[in-house]
């Protein structure tokens, strides 16, 4: 594995641990709405 990609994919890692830990936010948050099965069935 090149070394730049390894240290990318260690640091990446080391971020997620501190967002589960509460220590740090997440950039990015996804939010999915339900759909209404029902009316789509219709």
């Amino acid at each position: 594995m090149d070394k730049v990609l390894f240290e990318q994919l260690q640091q990446s890692l080391k971020e997620a641990v501190a967002i589960a830990k509460g220590e740090m936010l997440p950039l990015r948050v996804f939010t999915v709405t339900p759909l209404d099965v029902k009316a789509v069935r219709e």
